[in-house]
């Protein structure tokens, strides 16, 4: 109980001196339905000096008119994702540093990727494009995929197959059968 206590003198020590730096994560993902009693706590919290709101920019004004919250403009930064170069860059990397280097397989992934637009976009989000170069490592995406929907279920086949590899579990699979 006295751990308790000095955490709490420890941290309101802290807030006093604004020396602590309060992160809001994806405003957005919940600006439509906003509970009264939340709106309020989020007034509050805006007052902290130090606060860094992450939202996409359809709820930034929202903010304005909920909370009178309008960060300068140069306090304000839009993450784009890769461009079809840094994905490029990012790929060949990915197979030059991996265990087995392999350029051939970064160059047809790229023309793949290049192949399909849809494909294309979703390999802008940094995550999603190490996936993509895991599965197409691992033999479990090729040129026959050609949907989100498809490229996601064998990514996620990826996944699972990787986590039953490793220790403690370590099973070989044999074939996709077993798991599609």
């Amino acid at each position: 109980e006295s751990e308790k206590a000095a955490l709490q003198y420890e941290l309101h020590d802290k807030f006093d001196k604004g020396e602590i730096l309060l992160i809001l994560d994806g405003y957005d993902e919940i600006a439509e339905h906003l509970p009264a009693e939340f709106t309020q706590l989020l007034r509050s919290l805006f007052s902290f000096k130090h606060l860094i709101v992450t939202s996409r920019p359809s709820s930034l004004c929202d903010l304005k008119e909920k909370f009178n919250f309008a960060p300068k403009m140069e306090s304000m930064y839009e993450i784009t994702g890769f461009s079809p170069t840094q994905i490029e860059i990012y790929i060949k990397s990915y197979f030059a540093y991996s265990s087995e280097p392999d350029k051939d397989n970064a160059k047809a992934l790229n023309c793949f990727i290049e192949k399909n637009p849809s494909i294309a976009g979703a390999c802008r989000i940094p995550i999603n494009l190490e996936l993509v170069c895991y599965a197409w490592q691992q033999r479990l995406i090729d040129e026959s995929i050609v949907s989100l929907s498809r490229l996601y279920e064998r990514v996620i086949i990826s996944l699972c197959l990787r986590y039953l590899e490793k220790p403690p579990v370590h099973m070989k699979v044999r074939s996709l059968d077993r798991i599609t």
